[in-house]
């Protein structure tokens, strides 16, 4: 405080301590990302001058296309893309939307379906049904666990020692055209797979008691 006579004696209140810690965890942050915008820079410049060939895009392509990332790889991942501030609401290119719809095109509908029910299963949230479904669930004691991909389908809500799949659905999704269609492949699916479907319509789940629960469940098992 050497040099600054105004400030002898001056009492640094809780307020102002906390907007000087502020504004300098603002100045890290600015100058972090200044650091990391030049290192993309640079590596974008370096790639420019050294091109990969396509030889060796179709090797990398090869070695890569069969490869499943671990569970532990994939939440880290997307750890790291919720705090990144440099995707988080950024738009692509025109010229990068055609490429993935290249590479999206050459897959089979099964690479298709499972790799959707793969990131669904991972990263949707419940829907107010399933919570109520859950909630519901968990005053029975009965285990489950929400959100289990079985081939390229994604169970709401599965009762593993039963196999039990409850659905819940809600009347806006399943109500348009093709909703129908698709119910029935995917409980075609799960039951020749040894599991039981149990469908729950909104207005039956916004209703429903404990006792209800345990009497669906009930002859959903017995079945």
């Amino acid at each position: 405080m050497r040099g600054r006579p105004f400030a002898v004696g001056h009492v640094v209140t809780v307020e102002m301590r906390a907007k000087i810690s502020k504004a300098r965890r603002a100045t890290v942050r600015r100058q972090r990302q200044e650091r990391e915008l030049l290192r993309r820079q640079k590596i974008s410049q370096s790639l420019q001058q050294h091109p990969v060939s396509d030889v060796t895009r179709q090797r990398l392509s090869e070695a890569l296309r069969h490869r499943q990332p671990s569970e532990s790889f994939r939440k880290k991942t997307a750890a790291r893309m919720l705090g990144n501030q440099y995707t988080k609401g950024r738009r692509l290119s025109q010229g990068h939307r055609e490429k993935l719809r290249q590479v999206w095109a050459k897959r089979s509908p099964r690479e298709r379906a499972l790799w959707g029910a793969r990131a669904c299963a991972g990263n949707r949230h419940p829907s107010s049904l399933e919570v109520v479904v859950r909630q519901l669930l968990d005053a029975l004691g009965v285990a489950h666990e929400p959100s289990v991909q079985i081939g390229p389908y994604v169970a709401d809500v599965l009762v593993p020692h039963s196999k039990l799949v409850i659905e819940c659905d809600g009347d806006y999704w399943h109500s348009r055209p093709g909703a129908l269609e698709r119910d029935m492949r995917k409980d075609r699916y799960l039951e020749a797979n040894g599991y039981r479907v149990l469908r729950l319509g909104e207005r039956v789940i916004k209703g429903m008691s404990i006792e209800d629960m345990c009497g669906f469940i009930a002859d959903a098992e017995a079945v």
